[in-house]
């Protein structure tokens, strides 16, 4: 039992595990674990904020995408997709499942992430978001965004998505 008045439990180890001198032990002060400022730094949202001021993001930029992408939940692949035979490359997707998405013998697939894996979704959407601008009205059936051009990441999602499309060899389908 616990008794708030002094931070204590009144029981010596009721369930005998923790044996020793002082059997009695002091809860820890629950305000320990609050950051009403904000102040206190999430190690993995840093890691993502150097690593895009490294790439040349400015503060802002670096703040607002490494916030974007610290949200992504789970993991997809980048795909282009062409109808069987066609040759000519019609929409960019992004998906956890390709194959599972699409019918066997209907399309053909180009995995843009063959070679780096899965990547956090909010990260497939900026390389998905970077040919869409580059290749709407030429015969793209993408017709929605990825991303919200009125978010304040988006003009630095697209910039990260060509930058990888660049390092990646994929550079071409920005043109």
């Amino acid at each position: 039992y616990y008794e708030p008045e002094t931070g204590m439990y009144l029981v010596s180890d009721p369930l005998g595990l923790q044996g020793g001198e002082q059997t009695y032990r002091y809860v820890p002060n629950p305000l320990g674990y609050v950051d009403p400022l904000g102040l206190a730094v999430c190690p993995k949202l840093y890691e993502i904020y150097k690593g895009l001021r490294a790439q040349g993001f400015n503060p802002a930029e670096a703040r607002d995408l490494a916030k974007w992408f610290n949200s992504s939940w789970g993991k997809a692949d980048v795909y282009l997709r062409s109808a069987i035979g066609s040759g000519k490359i019609d929409y960019v997707g992004i998906s956890r499942n390709v194959l599972n998405r699409y019918p066997q013998g209907k399309y053909d697939l180009e995995l843009l992430t063959r070679l780096t894996g899965q990547l956090p979704r909010n990260q497939a959407r900026a390389i998905e978001q970077a040919i869409i601008n580059a290749k709407r009205g030429n015969g793209f059936t993408n017709i929605q965004n990825s991303i919200d051009p009125a978010k304040d990441h988006f003009d630095a999602a697209v910039k990260w998505g060509e930058e990888w499309l660049k390092s990646n060899g994929f550079g071409g389908w920005l043109q």
